[in-house]
């Protein structure tokens, strides 16, 4: 599906009809239970070992900034760069920085997941093309957001 390379377009529904934001969406809101949120230390990678590719940790930092804790391999594939360890203000010459800030801030407000279809350029083609990304909120303490849990989804057609 092609889009527009300047709005992000909204889902409705979180999770959608992408099979992988689906899984991951189902096994935050059970981690989570009664809780607003569930914490970094309910989540075992071991659980969801066929979504790890396509997973995302972002740090909540108190200056207002996102720093990467994990970027999966197909993340790193897609992009052609490992964004681990680094903040999101680092990778603003990425045209997508400010759509993800956007989002991440928007998670952190509503402390509910937030899922998009973004822009990007086809890393071998260039063409443009989108992809979705599915953003949720963990927290240790239970109300304050301080870290992100989110997962990618690119149509399989653009690694040709």
């Amino acid at each position: 599906m092609t889009m527009s390379n300047s709005q992000p377009r909204d889902n409705a529904e979180a999770g959608g009809s992408d099979t992988n934001l689906s899984l991951l969406l189902a096994y935050w809101e059970d981690k989570r239970g009664e809780r607003a949120m569930p914490a970094r230390k309910d989540i075992d990678p071991l659980d969801i070992p066929r979504l790890l590719p396509d997973i995302f940790l972002v740090d909540v930092l108190d200056d207002g900034d996102y720093q990467y804790r994990l970027v999966g391999g197909r993340i790193v594939e897609r992009a052609g760069a490992n964004y681990t360890g680094l903040k999101l203000s680092e990778i603003a010459s990425r045209s997508s920085q400010p759509l993800l800030l956007e989002i991440y801030d928007r998670v952190l407000a509503t402390r509910q997941p937030v899922q998009r279809e973004l822009p990007y350029r086809m890393r071998f083609t260039r063409m443009p093309g989108s992809y979705k990304v599915l953003v949720t909120p963990l927290s240790a303490n239970g109300g304050h957001v301080d870290m992100l849990l989110g997962i990618t989804a690119y149509p399989d057609a653009d690694l040709t």
